[in-house]
């Protein structure tokens, strides 16, 4: 499987208002589209909601990171700001996620397609045995990447990798410099969002907001930054768990 990646003009070709099912609109934008295959189908879509808007509690049939990168808002009672990090495992129920006043956008990133979010009140008729897990990260520190843009590839960590591969990291890439993005060989393969600057992905040429995927057949896939340097999050996600690779039981 080779690398996909996910770009502005792609999300601005499809952005579109829904509604979520309290008469306040949001918006959806596909940045990253890998099919919808029962297996690998990378995905990244953003998703901007308005002032005021609450998304009930719910939960998906795959593991996701969120990343809020405009506003502010919270996920039941974690505060949400830019640049922070959620994971959530596939069955794991997470929210209300409530957007403050100025509204709250936030990409979405799976490693597999998604038939849509499944509520609460829906869990007795679709939810499966299995691990449930959720995990914030710290606020990335922008400025402080910023400041040590002439060191070598300073990182962050924001969740140490765990057993099942779970990782997360931000790094500042020096100007001009390369960095191979290890991905371990078990788990879903990895995400690299540009959050500042610009880098280079083989033959593409990616912005800020701009991703990405890289499949474990990839392991080391060289990252270039451009001269200005670029400040790049990491996400390594972890394969679906056994229990819900089986066929869904009630």
């Amino acid at each position: 499987m080779a690398i996909i990646v996910g770009t502005r003009e792609r999300g601005a070709r499809n952005r579109r208002a829904l509604d979520l099912g309290t008469g306040a609109p949001y918006y959806k934008s596909e940045w990253m589209e890998g099919g919808s295959g029962p297996g690998l189908s990378p995905t990244i879509f953003l998703v901007e909601q308005p002032s005021g808007s609450i998304l009930p509690t719910h939960f998906h049939r795959q593991n996701e990171f969120q990343v809020v990168v405009s506003g502010t808002g919270r996920i039941g009672l974690h505060g949400l700001a830019p640049v922070s990090v959620h994971y959530a495992g596939a069955y794991t129920g997470y929210g209300p996620v409530a957007a403050s006043e100025g509204g709250l956008s936030y990409f979405t990133i799976r490693p597999a397609f998604d038939s849509g979010a499944l509520l609460a009140s829906q869990a007795r008729e679709h939810m499966i045995r299995g691990p449930k897990r959720q995990q914030y990260a710290p606020t990335v520190e922008i400025e402080a990447l910023r400041k040590s843009a002439a060191n070598a590839h300073a990182t962050q960590i924001l969740m140490p990798e765990a057993e099942d591969g779970l990782h997360c990291e931000a790094w500042m890439l020096p100007p001009s410099s390369l960095r191979p993005v290890p991905v371990r060989a078990d788990t879903a393969g990895v995400f690299c969002l540009v959050l500042e600057g610009r880098i280079s992905a083989g033959e593409h040429v990616l912005e800020a907001w701009e991703s990405a995927y890289i499949p474990v057949e990839e392991d080391g896939y060289p990252l270039r930054a451009d001269a200005e340097g670029a400040i790049v999050l990491y996400m390594q996600c972890p394969a679906t768990a056994a229990e819900y690779r089986s066929p869904p039981q009630p």
